[in-house]
């Protein structure tokens, strides 16, 4: 359903369904060391996200609603950046790929803003 809604705006966006192998913790790891380590950015300003993204911790998540923003960032910069999220421990491990972009998403991989 998500997919069709998605075609049905623009149909020139790709889209890459998959099913999550591990929990949101392990998947957000990497993740979370790319921000710490300040090789991610956001440009611009997206509270909701940030909040779901500080709910995070080594216990798993502690917020009160579904951290869909923090998962979707997770999943797209997986997609985005594999060599980056590779450690030792995840070499023969494949990351979960998925990631709905167009080709405008393109454009803001050079901006730099805020880091989180």
């Amino acid at each position: 359903m998500v997919e069709a809604v998605i075609q049905a705006e623009a149909e020139n966006v790709h889209v890459k369904l998959v099913s999550a192998s591990v929990g949101k913790a392990v998947r957000a790891e990497p993740i979370s060391n790319l921000y710490e380590k300040q090789k991610v950015y956001h440009s611009g300003f997206f509270p909701d996200l940030e909040e779901q993204m500080c709910a995070f911790s080594v216990s798993g998540y502690q917020g009160s609603k579904s951290p869909d923003r923090a998962d979707a960032a997770v999943w797209a910069l997986t997609e985005l950046f594999p060599a980056m999220v590779e450690t030792e421990d995840r070499k023969n491990w494949t990351p979960p790929n998925t990631v709905v972009r167009s080709r405008s998403a393109s454009r803001l991989s050079g901006e730099r803003g805020r880091g989180f």
